[in-house]
Order: C-alpha cells, then structure tokens, then sequence
C-alpha cells in the first residue's frame, strides 16, 4: 500500500505523453489524460488491496447477532460511536471534514443537471472535478490517514514529496533556459509549464514542495544534532554540508517557482514561509528559526547569483552589439529564450492565462532594457495590488461576477428542464457542470468580441458554490478549517516532550495548508496539485499516530487499536461460524475487487488508449489511408463512447470522403446497397455528429457540429432548431445569431431570420449579418431596407459576390434594370456565370409576378 501511494505522489505530478502521442478536446490532453488514468488506477489498487486487507483481517460476521442493540447496525447507537471514535483521536474530526465533502459531492451528483456529466466528467479522461476523481482524491487521503503509522513511513513520504518538486522546479528551469528536450513547453499554458501544460498548475505544485523541504532540511539537522556521540568536529562539517545540500534544493525549487511568473502561488509560496518561520519560533526555539532563516538565506543567496549572472552575461553580449539595440536576438535574463515574453499583468479572459509580448523601448539602452527585464518577476508581483484595486478587470473578476449570477440566478438552459430547482442554492448545477453554466452568461470580450469560456473561477471556493452550492462551500471550507484547528491543536499538545522533528513537520504541513488556501483564492485547481493536496492532508491525520509509534515500529496491516487480534476472536467463536463468515467474505472481497479492476479498466485506462487511438488516425491521415483513418476513430470510440469530441472527427473524415469523389472510396458505403453511396457518406457523417450531441448534451460545440452538418445536408428544419439549442447554450454570441437567421432565410422564414439579425447588429456590426438581413427584406418585399443593408455590406466587403446577386434581383424588382446589369456584371467578374446568374433572375421575377 504504502508504494501505491508513494508512487502517486511522484508520478501523478510528473506524469505525460509525447504531444503527437494522444488527442482528446483540450490542447493540454496530454499532459491531463494520463494523469487522471494514472490517478484513478493507482487508487483503484489501493481500493483493492485495501478490501483484500479487510476481507483477510475483519472480524465482521454474517451471522445475525443476537442482540442487534449492541451492533453498529443499530442506529440510535451511532452518535455514541461517532463520539468514542472521535476522542480516541481528535485528529478524526478531519476525517470526518472530508467524508462531509465527500458526501455533498455524492448528494450534488445525484441531483445534477446532468448525473453523466457530473458522475464522469465534462470531457471524461480528462482532469476536472467529476465525482469520480473526487472518490479518487478522498480513497487516497483515507489511505494515508489509515496506514500511515510508522516514523519511517512518514520519512519516505516527505522525502519522495521533495524529490518530486525538485523534478518538476528542474525541468521548469531548463525549459526557461530553452532546454525543453521532451518538447513539453505549451505557449498556450504561459510558457514554462514544466509537467504540467500550463504554469499556473506548475506553480502550484512547486509553491507546496517548498515548505516540505525546508521541513525536511530542518529535520536533518535536527537529527544529526542529536547525536550526541559524535565529535562537534565531525558534527559541524556534516550539518554544513546538510544545509547547503537543501539549500541547493530549495534555490532549485525557488527559482522554478520564479520563472512561472504566477502571482498567486508566489504569495502562497511567501506566506506558507512566514507561517512556517512564525510557527517554529513559538513552538520549536529561538535555535531552529536561526537554522531556517540560514538555510532560507543560503537559498536566496543562490537563487541572486543565477539571476546576477544571467544578467552579466546579458550586458556583456548586449556589449557586442551596436549599443544593445538587439536585445531580442538573445535570452533574456528573466523570460530566457527570445520567444518568450512577459506575462501581462492582467488576468486572461478565457479558459488559460496568456502571454503578451514584452514592450520595452525600442530606443533604450541594451542595459537599461536587461534592467527592465530582470525586474520583471518584481513588476509582475507588483502588478497584484493594482490589479485587485481595479477588480482584475477581464480576467478573475469578470469570472467571479458571473459566478456569482450563477449562484444567485441558477440560470438553465431553456430546452432542458432542471429538476428541484428550488434545491439549487443548496446543492448547486453538479460536479464538473462550471463550463457549460457559465455560457450562459458569458460576456464578450476580445477584439471579435466572441464569449469567454473558462473552465474554472480562478477561485476554488467559488467554483465549488456554483458547482454543489452553499453545502460543498461549507465542505470545501471545512476540510481546511478543521485541518488548521487540528494541526493547531496537536502543535499546542506537542510544545514540550515531543520530538523536535515532529513539530517542524507539523509546522510544515499547516504552513503548506495555509499558503494553499491563499493560493486557492486565486488559482485554478488541477490534478497535479490537488493529489499533492490530498496527501498532505492524509499525513496529517496520520499524524498522531506516527507521533505515538515508537521510533523502530514498522507498520502494521491491523487498524490501529483493533483489538481482540484475529487469534483471539478465533478462540472464541465456533470454527463452524469462521469459515462460513471467511467464505461469505471472501465471495464479497472478490466480487468488489472485480467491479473496481473493471470500473477501472472501462474509465480510467480505456481514455489514455482510446487518445493514442486517434494519433495513430492523425498518422493515417497524413498519409492518405482514410480507411485505416476511420478504422482507428471508430476503435477509439468504442473504448471511450462518451467523448463527444470523437464523434465530430468520425462526422468530418465522411464529409472529407464527400468531397473528395476521387479518393478510394470508403468500404462500408461502397459495399453496402441500401442506399447510393454519396447519400450513404452523408446520412453517416450526419448520424456521427447526432450521437455525438446525445452523449453530452450541453456540449455545444458537438451540438454545433450536427447543426452545421443538418445545414450543410439541406435538412434546414433540423438546423433551425439545432442553431436554436446552440443560441440557448451560447446567448450572447453574436455568430451563432447569424448561422440561425442563415438557416431560417433557407428554411423559408425570413421574418423569423429578422429578429436574431438584429440582436447580432447590435452586439457587433459585421458583413455576413448585414447581407442577409438585407436578403432577409429582400425576401419580404421591403427592398429599400433591402438596398440600404446591403450598400452597407458591399462597402465593407466589396468583394460579396452573393450581395450584388441579391442586390441586382432586388434592383431588377424595383424597375431598375441599369442598376441590376451594373450587379449582375460585378457578380460575373467574381466567379458567377452570366447565363445562369440571368436565368436565375428572370425565373425570381416569373416567380414574384406569378405570386401577385
């Protein structure tokens, strides 16, 4: 058990794929399908070794006790317990935050606007808070809390928490130094991303690594100083060398940490150190901060003679170059290769943060602008007090306002119908549910002004009120708040008689658990960082346990404190009774484990396949074989047939056989005879977008797609109220508005394609809404509507072929046939032919005089 849990904390944070190597719908797929699979795979081994543990070890019975009052079965007698159970540890108390948590995620997905979506994810595989990586997290912090009880154990622990923050701080620094040798810079993530694809996960990871390891340099000294034996000779040179070792480390994770340029796991960072240095001067001694703050200043020493000399070595290239006007041929000595850039001091609108490019003057000095560079880390936390004053305008701000209308309003979309809504304010939409509410009141922001669409708050807190309401709030809250008061307590029990090394771990893990909530306030909650979380959290319910071992104990398979032992309970019931109650357990062990080894299998493994199932398509296409193509998209879903996103790609590789009548024809329409092979590729194409929606049905790029694919395919009344659902998913884009009023003017309804034109109008001005609002009059007889509508498109695009064929019919039906020659020939010189542009006219106006 304990190498399972090991293993999740190096692995699960360093975990990823080679970017061709898997697709799923997010650009960072890589990096997040193989660690929710990993995740959810090593939990549901300790699940089963845990109820293999149980099954060997219970002294449950399937008899019918005699006297079912004295049984955990009788529930007036559960308030007892739970108070019994609670006072032979208090640290429980946190165990019981989390199992409150655990349950309001339970209770908000079953009563979820979509049980699917929150059950399995919003994209499944991929990272979110979907209620079964939610059990993964709370199996994983039940695990630690209950097997961790040894010194050693804990030891091992910290130590493999530190080797991983060193892992992902040193793989930080490479790539800022253009060293990315396993090509996992994602510029779409911010740049230095390390492991993770995106810096402010990274950042995270590395802001919790930093107190552990300044713990873990504490308690090495702390240990050699206790050995009295040796000569302070010998003890003085390994004590230095102790200190500079993790003081090489913690520069390691402190410079990785730096070059992120996350504001958010800064401050967490700064404050867990203060806690940790406050905590340990009022409960360790005056003796161990000294200890910390030279081990902090060694760190800090190192971390300013790398930024010093990458600034020397800056000056002394900008020396070679005409005065220093080149400063972007080279790295800089703060954002490292020329590409990079200074990250704006505003949040992002969308989903990621993004990077703006550097603006410094192109007159300066080539020593000035060094100086400018290298002040950058100091401009972008100064940015902070600025930007909460001015309510992070276009970035977390305009997320948490339209939370908040989430949390007030529990708006829903208007085709669907959300049960107990009156249960909303308490239980929120449900788990992984935030993407797909927040559309419904995104606001638009960017030059085309298209709605923003992120997947998180950039506020753990309040992410988790829109998701499961007023009750996971108070969950989310409490875990943290109980944590503190525990670790509080246990640090106040501890002061005196207890091991120096337990009040620095101690002093640790609360310093961490504070600077992650403020970083929480602000950050965005992702795999990496939350299975780091989790088991910090398990350790410290562990921790009074450990406290109590003695120092040579070794862990034990037996709970702590069952008693009678196995033996005992053997001697006093019937051996007739044992092996009828081991035969029941043993059915029931077995039956459980082979439900988790296939939930397993089926929703944690089969994604990662799947994904590397669609790179192989993506190779296949390259090379031109669409039927091997199509032959790896279908295996792919039929391992994960409930990602919508695959289905789209299925849909488009029929269209492109559609439209490439020359390539070899695809074997399924050509062999069957049911129907003429273009319509077959058609009607699959279509059928391939239409099971797409139906597995996740407020996705609206799937619904998009069969909307698109209806229109495309001439079945306009299916596209009116595909465009519809869309617009309902959508309401405030603006394009969507003008793809409805597209497919209404095609189905006939003019008027009808009137009112979305105007409302697009009126969000932006653009030529495609101005043409068919024009052509929308134009069908309604109004045609000096029409002719004003569509001068004003032909003026912003006179290249519109279609808006002088339309312009010349209306002009033709208002007597002016000079004007329609004058159209009809500019339509010719862009493509149209004369003859049948002609025709077509002079049929239109058969049809209108007939129709007088």
């Amino acid at each position: 058990m304990e190498g399972l849990w090991l293993l999740t904390v190096v692995l699960v944070p360093v975990a990823f794929l080679g970017r061709d190597q898997i697709y799923s719908e997010t650009v960072i797929a890589y990096f997040e399908v193989p660690k929710i699979a990993l995740l959810r795979t090593l939990t549901g081994l300790m699940a089963a070794l845990w109820l293999i543990e149980w099954g060997i070890q219970s002294r449950f019975s399937f008899n019918r006790p005699s006297n079912l009052r004295n049984t955990w079965l009788w529930p007036p007698t559960w308030p007892a317990r739970l108070r019994n159970w609670i006072q032979g540890q208090p640290a429980r108390w946190l165990s019981l935050a989390v199992g409150f948590f655990l349950a309001t995620t339970l209770l908000s997905t079953a009563l979820s606007g979509s049980f699917r979506v929150s059950m399995w994810g919003e994209i499944p595989g991929q990272d979110g808070y979907s209620a079964y990586t939610i059990m993964a997290y709370v199996l994983l912090y039940a695990v630690i809390a209950t097997h961790l009880k040894s010194r050693p154990q804990l030891w091992r622990l910290l130590t493999a928490i530190l080797t991983m923050g060193l892992l992902v701080s040193g793989y930080a620094i490479l790539q800022q130094f253009g060293h990315d040798f396993l090509d996992l810079r994602e510029i779409t993530g911010g740049g230095v991303t390390s492991f993770m694809g995106n810096r402010i996960f990274a950042a995270a990871v590395m802001m919790m690594a930093i107190p552990i390891s300044l713990a873990a340099a504490l308690v090495s000294v702390a240990k050699l100083g206790n050995r009295t034996t040796q000569n302070w000779m010998y003890r003085w040179p390994a004590t230095a060398g102790v200190v500079a070792i993790f003081g090489l480390v913690l520069a390691i994770q402190v410079l990785g940490l730096n070059y992120t340029f996350s504001r958010g796991p800064w401050l967490g960072a700064i404050l867990a150190l203060v806690v940790f240095v406050g905590l340990v001067a009022v409960f360790v001694g005056l003796r161990t901060v000294v200890r910390t703050v030279a081990v902090l200043l060694l760190a800090a020493v190192m971390v300013f003679i790398v930024l010093q000399w990458q600034t020397v070595a800056r000056v002394f290239e900008m020396g070679f170059k005409d005065g220093g006007q080149t400063v972007s041929e080279g790295p800089s000595a703060i954002t490292g290769d020329a590409s990079a850039s200074i990250p704006p001091t505003s949040g992002g609108g969308g989903s990621m943060v993004t990077v703006a490019p550097s603006t410094t003057a192109a007159d300066a000095s080539g020593l000035s602008k060094t100086f400018a560079l290298d002040l950058s880390s100091a401009q972008r936390l100064a940015s902070v007090k600025a930007e909460v004053s001015s309510g992070f305008a276009g970035g977390r701000g305009t997320h948490w306002k339209v939370s908040w209308r989430l949390i007030r309003d529990h708006p829903w979309f208007e085709f669907d119908s959300l049960n107990v809504p009156w249960l909303r304010p308490i239980v929120g939409y449900g788990p992984d549910l935030f993407r797909f509410t927040y559309l419904l009141q995104s606001p638009n922001e960017g030059e085309d002004l298209r709605p923003l669409e992120p997947d998180h708050a950039h506020n753990f807190f309040i992410h988790q009120t829109v998701e499961q309401g007023l009750l996971g709030l108070i969950s989310a809250l409490g875990i943290f708040g109980t944590a503190f008061l525990i670790g509080g307590r246990m640090l106040w029990r501890t002061r005196s008689g207890c091991p120096e090394e337990y009040k620095l771990v101690l002093a640790g893990l609360l310093a961490v658990l504070v600077g992650r909530f403020l970083e929480m306030m602000v950050g965005v909650a992702r795999v990496s960082d939350l299975t780091v979380l989790w088991i910090l959290f398990g350790t410290l319910a562990a921790m009074s346990t450990v406290m109590r071992a003695p120092a040579a104990a070794t862990p034990s398979l037996a709970t702590a404190g069952d008693a009678p032992g196995e033996e005992q309970l053997q001697a006093q019931r019937p051996s007739a009774a044992l092996s009828r109650d081991w035969l029941w357990r043993l059915a029931l062990v077995t039956w459980l484990v082979a439900g988790i080894t296939m939930l397993t299998w089926v929703k944690a493994v089969n994604y990662p396949r799947a994904a590397m199932k669609i790179s192989e398509a993506v190779e296949h296409i390259g090379s031109g074989d669409g039927q091997s193509t199509l032959a790896a998209l279908d295996r792919a879903i039929e391992l994960a047939p409930d990602v919508p996103v695959y289905y789209i790609w299925r849909a488009d590789l029929y269209s492109a056989y559609l439209e490439n009548p020359e390539a070899t024809p695809e074997e399924g329409c050509s062999l069957q005879r049911d129907l003429e092979y273009r319509a077959c590729l058609a009607t699959r194409s279509y059928q391939s977008h239409l099971t797409g929606s139906q597995q996740s049905p407020f996705y609206y790029r799937s619904r998009q797609a069969l909307a698109n694919s209806a229109f495309r395919f001439k079945r306009y009344e299916d596209s009116v109220e595909q465009y519809r659902q869309v617009l309902e998913m959508v309401p405030s884009s603006w394009q969507l508005r003008i793809r409805l009023a597209d497919a209404y003017i095609q189905n006939g309804q003019p008027q009808a394609a009137l009112q979305p034109l105007h409302e697009s109008l009126a969000m932006k001005e653009s030529t495609q809404a101005l043409f068919l609002r024009g052509r929308a009059y134009a069908a309604l007889g109004l045609y000096r509507d029409a002719i004003l509508d569509l001068d004003q498109a032909l003026q912003s695009d006179p290249k519109l072929a279609q808006g002088y064929v339309v312009r010349a019919l209306v002009y033709a039906k208002l007597g002016r046939a000079a004007k329609s020659q004058e159209d009809i020939d500019r339509a010719v010189d862009l493509g149209f032919d004369r003859a049948q542009l002609e025709r077509s006219i002079r049929n239109a106006m058969r049809r209108s005089s007939g129709r007088q």
